[in-house]
Formats: C-alpha cells, structure tokens, sequence
C-alpha cells in the first residue's frame, strides 16, 4: 500500500515540475524572443526615422544612388552627372541594419549592402504596408529577416514613380541566441525533471515515514486492544459456562468464578475508559476546564489519599514539594500524577521508596516520581509512552494494568502544552518527569 502510495506521490511531484518547467520555459523562451523583437523594432523605426529626415541628394547617396547613369530606365538623374565634386556621404546606420528600394512589383531597386535578398518576395511587404502593417518578418533561403516598410515618394530620388524603402535587420544573431536559450531550457529541464524523479521518491519516502509509523502504531494498537478485550471477555465467558453448567448450586459454592467475573469486567470496563479518554485526545476533544491552583497543594493532597496504597506494599512514599502556580484542568494534572504514582507502586518492590518532588525553574513548574525499583532496560526506555507497553508483562496484567496509562498522561500534560519525559538514571528506579507552563 504504502509502495504504491510513494509511486503516486513520487509521479505527481514529477508531474507537477513537469509542468511547471514547461511553463517556465515557455514564458521565459516567448518574453526573451518579444524582448528581442522589440528591440529590433525599435531600432528599424528609428533608422526609419532617420533616413525620412535626410535630405534629397543625402538620402540618394545613403541608398547609393548618388553616381547612378544619366540614361537609369527608372530613376532620372541626369543632373547628377556633373555633380561629383558636392556628392554627399551616406548616412551611417546602426550595426545589422541595411536598406532595400523596391517598386511597388517587390523588384529591388537599391541594396546599397549587397544583402543576398533575391528570393524574398518584398511584394507582400508592399500589400501589408496597405493594410497598415509597419514591421513584418519574411523568410527566404538566405534566412529570416524583419523589415520596418513606408513609402518613399518618387521626387525624394528625383523619380517619376514612388518606391518603397524597407529598413531590414537579419534575425539569424536573434535565432541563434533563442537557440541557445532554447537548448539550456530544454537540457536543464530534461534534468532538472530526472532529478525530481530520485529527489520526489526519496522525499516521497520520507514523507510518508511519519504517516507509516501512525499506520503501524494504530494497527498495533487496535491488535493490542483486541488483544486486552480478548482476554477478559473469555475469562467471563469460561465463568459463565461453568455457573451454567452449576446452575442448582448457591451463589456461596461458586463466589470464586462470580468473583473473577466481577474482576475481569472492572478490568475491561477501566480498559474501555482508558481507550475512550485516548481516542477523544487523538481527535482533540479531550476539553480541558482551565483553573489557576498550587500545583503543590493538589499533590500533597493526593499523596495523603494514596498513602494506605503505598503503606499496604510496604514502600516508603516521601514527599518535597514547593508551592507554585499552574493554570490548567486540576481534575486532568491529578490523573496524571495518580498514573505515576501507582506505577511507581506497581514496580517498586516491598521495602523501596517513592518520592514525589515539585518546584520552579523559570516558567515551568516540575514535578517528578522518582522510585527505587528495578528501573527501566536502556533498549525500552524509548517504549514506554507507547500504548500498551509494559516492561514486566506478566506483573503487570496479574495487577490490573493496562498499559495505557503512561500513554494518556502523555497526551493530558501535551494538551496543557508542557511535557513529561523519563530522565536518565545512573543505578536502579526510575524518574518520571512532567513539565507545565507556569500560571
């Protein structure tokens, strides 16, 4: 289940880098090629701009037309012949920008640069100039080219005819750079993507360790839980058989099956409690009833209540407690306290001695269980807030114990937003700390 499940989330992670790579790219590949051809645009209008504001014979020099032949079939420039000594210098235009005079028909009528141009149709130019287009891009077999087109009036070249003069730049520097950056968009993706594939099911993995260990932890739990039921539910029913079968002897001739009867349901009816107070504290209904009490003072008083426990097993229950202030659900905080207690009265052997200890330090107030049993093995010291753990087993069950009540008292002092912990010993007992925030 959870393999399929890292599958899914590993594909929807890919996926999702996928597309937003793709995105990316996308946007980033069409602005950079609108920058350029923005750029190129802006640079065609002002050489346009330009070369409208040149003089006559300036502009002729510009489209090096100024040394034409008197007899030109389509420019007259009879004048020039004799005019050598005033021609004027061509007008310098920015680097990649070069000139085209076409007639109406697209046939050339000036290259002054000698661009290879012979298979563009500038015709279409000419139509899309009517139609209100400036800047248009053609292509031929010499490349890709942007040309900015306005109509030159024929008495600006000493012609009987209007021309159309097309400001070009070449596209193959802007291609190349798009190219590339197409490329390094691509190859970065392409990896970028194979990487989300090993980082999506490691992470993947990872995220689903905690949503694992809760899966363990409840599937163990409700086994446990079964487990518990199981045991006095048959115990009930292996008594019930046998008074069935006695049914004509008195109440007084069968009292120690009536008695493990009566035993076992308090046992399974604690159990049932104990499991109900865990699942409300796991969907966060366990509502606490805030009040502002001496922590000390509950405690002294539970120790006085508790004292004939610890006197009918023979252990020794010593008490320290400073006054301090908490505000919290007294009625929950006592549970607590009342777990530890009879924990520490369950494992401390006859002749040990418990000791229930409390003070402040800064803006937490701590209490603590110590006793002097046989303590806890270094190995399940990490166990022992887990539901239905117990280190003596057997001990345990034997004494009523469920194995949930360290468990619930975890969840009570975390609802209060403190902490309880069991702190390293040197020797023999254990130390059961709980923390809580201060008043």
């Amino acid at each position: 289940m959870f393999d399929r499940a890292r599958l899914r989330l590993t594909f929807l992670y890919t996926a999702f880098l996928a597309v937003t790579v793709v995105v990316l790219g996308a946007a980033l590949y069409f602005a950079s090629r609108y920058a350029f051809d923005d750029e190129i645009d802006d640079s065609l209008a002002e050489s346009r701009s330009e070369i409208e504001n040149l003089s006559n014979d300036q502009l002729l020099a510009t489209l090096g037309l100024g040394a034409q032949a008197a007899d030109d079939p389509i420019l007259g420039t009879e004048e020039l012949e004799d005019e050598d000594e005033g021609e004027q210098e061509p007008a310098s235009l920015e680097p990649g920008i070069f000139l085209v005079l076409t007639t109406e028909e697209g046939r050339v009528v000036a290259n002054p640069l000698r661009v290879e141009l012979e298979d563009l149709n500038f015709s279409e130019l000419v139509q899309d100039l009517g139609e209100g287009e400036h800047v248009e891009e053609i292509s031929g077999d010499e490349g890709q080219f942007r040309f900015d087109t306005s109509l030159l009036p024929g008495e600006r070249v000493d012609a009987d005819e209007d021309f159309y003069l097309h400001v070009g730049r070449s596209l193959a520097p802007r291609n190349e750079q798009l190219d590339r950056l197409l490329l390094i968009v691509l190859v970065g993706g392409a990896l970028g993507i194979a990487l989300s594939v090993v980082g999506g099911f490691v992470l993947s993995g990872r995220a689903l360790v905690p949503i694992r260990d809760a899966y363990d932890r409840q599937t163990r739990f409700v086994a446990d839980a079964s487990h518990e039921l199981r045991t006095p539910l048959a115990v009930i029913q292996a008594n019930n058989e046998v008074l069935l079968r006695n049914r004509q002897q008195s109440i007084d001739e069968n009292l120690e099956h009536v008695t493990a009867v009566e035993a076992e349901s308090e046992h399974m009816s604690k159990l049932v409690g104990q499991l109900l107070t865990l699942a409300r504290a796991d969907e966060g209904q366990l509502e606490l009833s805030r009040s502002e009490f001496d922590l000390s003072e509950m405690l002294r008083e539970l120790a006085r209540d508790m004292a004939p426990l610890f006197e009918s097993r023979e252990l020794d229950l010593q008490v320290e407690l400073n006054a301090a202030a908490v505000s919290a659900d007294q009625g929950l905080v006592r549970q607590v306290a009342m777990i530890l207690l009879d924990n520490a009265a369950t494992y401390t052997p006859a002749g040990g001695v418990v000791r229930l200890a409390s003070d402040r330090t800064g803006r937490w107030v701590r209490f603590a269980v110590s006793d002097s049993g046989p303590g806890i093995p270094l190995e399940e010291r990490g166990q022992v807030f887990d539901r239905f753990y117990r280190v003596d087993k057997a001990r345990s069950r034997e004494q009523g114990g469920t194995g949930l009540g360290l468990a619930i008292a975890q969840s009570i002092v975390e609802l209060h937003g403190g902490s309880i912990s069991l702190e390293p010993a040197d020797g023999m007992g254990s130390t059961f700390a709980v923390r809580l925030p201060v008043a």
